[in-house]
């Protein structure tokens, strides 16, 4: 082999080293547009799972307030239910003058 046969082949090694660092570097935007979006995405899934437990807790505030006030309500109910049955149980007992009649 002589010294053109080894300088053409040391050019050809040359320019296929810069074709492998032209695609290196491509790979590596990639990569770094890769993890951008990666990025961009865990904080857009953080973000959307606070508005989710947001959103849960109030859901869950609506609902307990309106327990209590079902309980509430049932409550007031049963209490002039029970106020209704004793005067009713009062103003019907015969009294002395309805029973010597």
């Amino acid at each position: 082999m002589g010294f053109v046969s080894l300088y053409t082949a040391f050019s050809g090694l040359q320019a296929s080293q810069a074709g492998i660092d032209t695609a290196l570097d491509t790979v590596l935007q990639g990569l770094t547009r890769l993890g951008a979006v990666g990025r961009q995405i865990g904080i857009t899934q953080g973000r959307h799972l606070d508005e989710v437990n947001a959103v849960r807790s109030q859901l869950s505030q609506i609902e307990d307030v309106d327990r209590a006030e079902a309980v509430l309500e049932l409550q007031m109910q049963q209490t002039a239910y029970e106020t209704a049955l004793a005067a009713f149980g009062r103003a019907s007992r015969p009294s002395l003058v309805d029973f010597l009649r």
